[in-house]
């Protein structure tokens, strides 16, 4: 996010400059000018507004840059690997600067004279909108502000020409309004480009254990917002959004700086040791690890996702712990208000953070322990209820509970199911195999009771997993489901379902929903190959795959740029019409793309719709060189990675490929009534060859 200063250079710099080190106790001061008074100077070809705009940003605490000196100096901050980064910034003798993020930043040494229009001229622009300490400044409306209060207002007209378009900037509206919706869009902007800029700073240093830092901003912030507010509320709110801050993203700020005022007035914490930890009784050592929650300083490695709580060391002891835990932990979910150094994010350029509590925490150790996906509990007492009164019983049991619970609600409800429905750890079975024989009521009959009361298509779901566990039983849940809601991503498997328990109704019920001039997923197709011999499925599988015009013919989606190899070696291969559509395919000649063996022996792939490296080439060396591939290769290349079907190699001469496809397609025709469904690693239906 900076452009860091050579050290050499750096050295350089302090060799001709005095050397300060500021107090790690000292509060950020403000700047000397900050309430001084300023005389607006007009930006030409800029609206008249912005530099009324500015003024009430350093009324609201915009750092005032007047009288520093603009010098290279080097900051410490709390994250990143090298801690002491160097920057540009308006020095002041007390030892602090002004930086283009709009805040005052304590300067561990300071060099010489930095160039103010060599940086601007090195100015970029972003798509995200946020104040940085970093130069070149970023092209975005903080450093638009700081350069107007210099009065440096050619350089500032430059730099609002690098801004991007303002969201809201285009809009169609009588001139009046659209003045007044791009006045207040401007000021929410460079105001939540500073405020967040500062926010991000101040979780960050409560992150990285600098708690008097965290509480400088966050008083920052905490002075800062209702003064803006107050301002943007006088300008008037574009419609719509009145009763909404801009700067909502700030209200964690008073928990983050109570949570750093409190560890300040505490002893310093000691390492965390886990040898010494074991080596304690379960009850001490669990009350020590509690203690510890606050320390968990997990980070988030993905955007958008989360934080894992389960990777920090201190949660995979407290989750070791078992059952003599868990009343501990829901004394801290109910009531533990500290925060852990750990917090959370949409997209790092997004203004808010979410901050990680520690009886957040304890709620992933409790969700460990149970096994729990959901935990959606509102009223505490009921939450402690249940925890406690499964504390003790097996996964199936506690699924089985909430399943049981008429209070949860429909993703409760799907989520226990999924849990009875999984794999259990012996790999031998369910994890509800263990209640089986459990009656008044049964598992089947609760399955079939919570699909019936849903309200929404995750019923089709719980259906289907009835058909998985008790298949005898889930006819009439999966009749209801396909006749009582909309159309469903598994309303195909439904049918195949009912097809497999002898509803014949089924094929006509469901072909008539498919329209048959579009592309369908592989999983809504699965009714054709249950029952390949149904007249009607038959009919629907001509319309999809041989007459003419069919959408889902593979040298017609492929002409068409889609990819249709999926389909080659998936169970449609059961179903006649698309077996000879296949059968058609491979005769074709037209040539669709290249086959190169590349001089460091892997093989490319090129069609009109793909392209694929097939990797090295051990068992024969091929010299390198570019080979044709028509249509029907492609389709045979495809077919032969089928376990049993006849080899087909790409490199071949013409002469071989044409032997190869006549062998293929014989084998096709002389074992389609081999040819079973399969799943593939990830589930997705295949084909396999059942004959010796």
């Amino acid at each position: 996010v900076m452009r860091p200063m050579k050290r050499r250079s750096l050295v350089a710099c302090l060799s001709l400059a005095s050397v300060f080190a500021i107090g790690a106790d000292a509060a950020l001061p403000d700047p000397p000018r900050q309430n001084e008074a300023w005389e607006a100077v007009p930006v030409s070809g800029a609206p008249d507004y912005i530099p009324e705009l500015v003024g009430m940003l350093f009324h609201a605490g915009l750092a005032d840059p007047r009288g520093g000196e603009y010098r290279h100096i080097e900051l410490t901050i709390p994250y990143g690997e090298d801690r002491s980064v160097t920057t540009n910034g308006w020095y002041f003798p007390q030892g602090f600067a002004v930086c283009w993020d709009g805040l005052a930043h304590r300067v561990t040494h300071v060099g010489e004279n930095a160039d103010l229009w060599g940086d601007f001229s090195a100015a970029h622009a972003k798509f995200w909108r946020e104040g940085s300490f970093t130069s070149p400044p970023d092209a975005e409306l903080v450093g638009v502000a700081l350069l107007l209060r210099l009065n440096e207002t050619e350089l500032a007209r430059r730099l609002l020409s690098k801004v991007p378009t303002l969201p809201g900037a285009h809009l169609i509206a009588p001139e009046s309004e659209r003045r007044n919706r791009d006045k207040v869009n401007w000021f929410q902007v460079a105001g939540t480009s500073w405020l967040s800029g500062a926010f991000h700073q101040a979780v960050a240093a409560h992150a990285a254990g600098e708690d008097r830092l965290a509480i400088d901003i966050s008083e920052s912030l905490l002075r800062a917002r209702p003064a803006f507010e107050a301002a943007w509320k006088e300008l008037g709110p574009v419609p719509g959004t009145e009763d909404r801050s801009p700067v909502e993203f700030l209200d964690p700020v008073s928990a983050l700086m109570a949570d750093s005022q409190r560890r300040l007035k505490e002893p310093p914490r000691t390492k965390f040791d886990p040898a010494l930890l074991r080596g304690m009784a379960p009850a001490e050592r669990i009350a020590a690890l509690i203690d510890r929650l606050e320390d968990v300083n997990e980070r988030q490695l993905d955007e958008p996702g989360g934080v894992s709580m389960m990777g920090s060391p201190i949660c995979k002891m407290l989750a070791a712990e078992g059952a003599d835990a868990v009343d501990p932990l829901l004394d801290v979910l109910d009531h533990d208000q500290r925060l852990t150094r750990s917090f959370s994010f949409g997209r790092d350029f997004f203004p808010s953070r979410d901050l990680i509590s520690v009886s957040d925490t304890a709620e992933a150790v409790l969700r460990d322990y149970y096994q729990l996906d959901v935990f959606r509990w509102t009223d505490p007492a009921e939450r402690r209820a249940w925890l406690l009164r499964n504390k003790l019983l097996s996964l199936a049991e506690r699924s089985f509970d909430l399943l049981a619970d008429d209070s949860n609600d429909e993703i409760q409800w799907l989520d226990a199911a999924r849990m009875l429905l999984k794999a259990n750890k012996r790999g031998s079975g369910l994890v509800g195999d263990e209640l089986r024989g459990r009656q008044n009521p049964s598992v089947s009959e609760l399955l079939a009771k919570r699909a019936a009361e849903m309200k929404t298509n995750w019923a089709h779901e719980l259906a289907l997993l009835l058909y998985r566990w008790d298949p005898q039983a889930s006819l009439p849940a999966l009749q209801m489901v396909a006749h009582g809601s909309a159309l469903d991503e598994h309303d195909g498997r439904i049918a195949a379902a009912r097809l497999q328990l002898g509803d014949p109704a089924a094929a006509r019920e469901w072909s008539a929903s498919i329209k048959g001039d579009q592309i369908e997923s592989l999983d809504h197709l699965a009714p054709l190959w249950t029952a390949p011999g149904d007249e009607t499925l038959q009919a629907l599988a001509r319309k999809l795959f041989t007459d003419p015009g069919a959408p889902m013919s593979p040298s017609g989606m492929l002409a068409a740029g889609q990819f249709p190899l999926d389909l080659l070696r998936s169970p449609l291969l059961i179903v006649p019409a698309f077996r000879d559509r296949v059968l058609a395919d491979l005769q074709r000649t037209e040539p669709i793309g290249t086959a190169e063996r590349l001089s460091d022996g892997e093989l490319e792939v090129k069609t009109t719709v793909i392209m694929m490296s097939l990797g090295l080439d051990n068992s024969q060396r091929r010299p390198p060189g570019k080979r044709s591939i028509r249509l029907g290769d492609f389709f045979a290349w495809q077919l032969s990675r089928i376990d049993g079907f006849p080899n087909f190699d790409m490199e071949w001469a013409t002469d071989e490929k044409d032997r190869g496809i006549a062998a293929i397609s014989d084998f096709l025709r002389t074992h389609a009534s081999d040819l079973r469904v399969t799943a593939n690693a990830e589930g997705v239906p295949a084909v396999s060859l059942t004959r010796n």
